[in-house]
């Protein structure tokens, strides 16, 4: 993919992610698994925020050139009545200085109240500058200083973590400013921020209206979407970053075509989105299982299997759940001999509630960002061992797994390959191809897509 290419599908993915997330019907808890950057393990979403702001080209920038800035820092300056002795600050007030010595010591010369100038620093700007410094301040100090990972180096070397905190706590004029835990910023505070001539300070109320913004959830501001394509989508794994690319699009499809809503998510659910309407329910699932639908084949420890493949892993997993005792003290290991797990799962349930039966149809999707054709060739294989090894949760009766494509089972399965620029003119009945051009905003949904997330009523669907 060419860098014009990767800065096209950024784009997209971010035009298509904003009014999702700002509706909440995308979960973010998912989205916080697929961008979260190498070595972080964070399920807070809030966190996630925090790093990709701290990690901003802004900010850093604004960083950088902090020690500069606060040379020119705005004061106001005043005078105030001081008392001093042998010393004199400022004009002295010769009428309070004889008042102050008849009443403290007619005989003492060297006391003195003067006139002495000082400079105002709770200014409505600095108040805002210290606040966002501290923000910042924080989540270097709790998310990014003990990280070691190129993500990281490269924004905030630790020189410049160092130079920033030294700054922090050392600047004389910096200090001098309210602590920010005394003060709210109001909307007059902002305002002076915003209109003063200063680049320093118009720099401030961006950056914290931008962290406001991001807080808030507030995925449609301008700069939070900026943010987003620069720390959160462009730096991700080119893999995940397709993969996103196409659920993002086959939902627009599916809200297009079937006039489908998406509905608000817990930020914690594990779907990646569900659409609805009356008649209609769809469940999305990006690198995880299904709720009615699993990838894996079990295996009885106990029982005489008399085919020799079964015998061979049955002994195998017999040998790891002894040594896995014996040198890690562990027990109880996963007694299954595949597990699969598809790039993304659509369900879809019709005429009913997804909670009372199997879906009508399961949607069963592989993503490769390649056009090489071994790859391509494991795509295929891939989505034929998902779709033979797809089953209910539950088993029957009889404790025999109830697989998908088993004659009278209910429900449709559709595998679907979604590649990047895997050019070819042959089609199969087993598979729906898919291209990136397919799904692109540029050209619109082609004759491809229509069929494949077009509505189908209960009656329509067969069952062989």
């Amino acid at each position: 993919m060419s860098s014009s290419e990767s800065d096209s599908l950024v784009d997209e993915i971010v035009e298509d992610l904003t009014p999702y997330l700002n509706g909440g019907s995308i979960s973010r808890a998912e989205l916080n698994r697929d961008l979260e950057y190498e070595g972080l393990d964070i399920d807070n979403f809030d966190r996630l925020k925090d790093i990709h702001f701290a990690l901003s080209e802004s900010v850093v920038e604004f960083v950088e050139d902090l020690p500069y800035r606060l040379r020119r820092i705005s004061t106001e300056h005043g005078r105030v009545k001081s008392e001093s002795k042998g010393e004199i600050h400022g004009s002295v007030d010769w009428d309070r200085t004889f008042e102050r010595r008849y009443e403290q010591n007619p005989d003492d010369p060297t006391l003195f109240v003067c006139n002495t100038p000082v400079a105002e620093y709770d200014l409505p700007e600095n108040l805002v500058l210290r606040k966002l410094v501290e923000i910042v301040s924080d989540i270097v100090t709790s998310e990014l200083t003990e990280i070691d990972y190129d993500w990281r180096t490269g924004r905030w070397s630790d020189e410049l973590i160092t130079r920033f905190q030294r700054t922090r706590s050392k600047n004389v004029h910096l200090n001098r400013i309210q602590n920010p835990d005394e003060f709210e910023l109001s909307g007059r505070i902002l305002s002076s921020a915003r209109k003063s001539r200063k680049p320093l300070y118009q720099n401030a109320y961006s950056l914290y209206t931008t962290y406001e913004d991001l807080q808030e959830n507030n995925f449609g501001s301008d700069s939070v979407r900026q943010l987003l394509t620069d720390t959160v989508v462009r730096p991700g794994r080119k893999e995940v970053l397709f993969e996103l690319f196409v659920l993002c699009r086959l939902l627009r499809a599916y809200e297009t075509i079937n006039n489908l809503s998406l509905r608000r998510l817990e930020s914690t659910a594990t779907k990646f989105a569900h659409l609805s309407r009356e008649d209609c329910e769809i469940r999305v699932y990006h690198r995880r299982q299904g709720d009615s639908v699993t990838f894996s084949e079990p295996i009885d420890r106990d029982r005489d299997y008399g085919h020799r493949f079964l015998q061979r892993e049955q002994a195998a997993l017999r040998e790891y759940e002894q040594t896995f005792g014996e040198l890690l003290d562990g027990s109880g290991i996963n007694w299954v001999i595949y597990t699969g797990q598809p790039d993304f799962i659509f369900e879809e349930y019709y005429d009913r509630s997804p909670d009372s039966e199997p879906p009508d149809r399961v949607i069963i999707g592989e993503v490769k960002r390649s056009s090489r054709r071994d790859t391509i060739r494991e795509g295929l294989r891939e989505l034929a061992k998902y779709a033979k090894f797809a089953r209910y949760p539950d088993s029957s009766s009889s404790g025999d797994p109830q697989y998908l494509d088993d004659s009278g089972s209910g429900t449709v399965v559709e595998k679907v390959l979604v590649t990047q620029d895997f050019e070819t003119a042959s089609t199969s009945p087993e598979v729906v191809h898919l291209q990136s051009s397919d799904l692109r905003r540029s050209t619109g949904f082609t004759s491809r897509v229509e069929p494949l997330v077009a509505y189908r009523s209960s009656g329509l669907v067969s069952t062989g």
